[in-house]
């Protein structure tokens, strides 16, 4: 892995979705560690403990605890320390979330409900793969 930066970050308050985002992380990118969080708040709290073997954060938008994936981009997605982190933006709603997250920092936004083939290319693209 490229610096040491081998896992993929997965925020996402409903439970199907992680489960279906792990799963088909692992089948098409089985080089990567996924690490899942069901809120905002412990993924900033992942966060928090240092980013230097993350190459990937996918974030939901809209979640519990105070925390949505577009504060977590507007955050950090700028930062410095960041610069090697890609961030994709999952969200539901108003279309004009995810450019409004690209804007703010994030390379790239999915739409749910996502179709899988949408989703990892949109992974591989994110990790420099294609």
């Amino acid at each position: 892995m490229e610096n040491g930066r081998n896992k993929i970050l997965v925020a996402d308050d409903e439970e199907p979705i992680r489960i279906i985002s792990n799963e088909i992380l692992h089948e098409n990118f089985p080089q990567f560690e996924v690490e899942l969080f069901e809120n905002g708040v412990s993924l900033e709290n992942r966060l928090k403990k240092g980013v230097n073997d993350v190459k990937l954060i996918i974030t939901d938008n809209q979640m519990p605890g105070g925390v949505w994936g577009s504060e977590i981009i507007l955050k950090y997605a700028k930062r410095p320390e960041y610069s090697d982190v890609r961030f994709i933006f999952s969200y539901g709603g108003d279309d004009r979330l995810g450019p409004a997250a690209v804007e703010a920092g994030a390379f790239d936004y999915i739409k749910k409900p996502v179709p899988g083939e949408v989703y990892v290319d949109a992974v591989r693209k994110a990790l420099g793969l294609q």
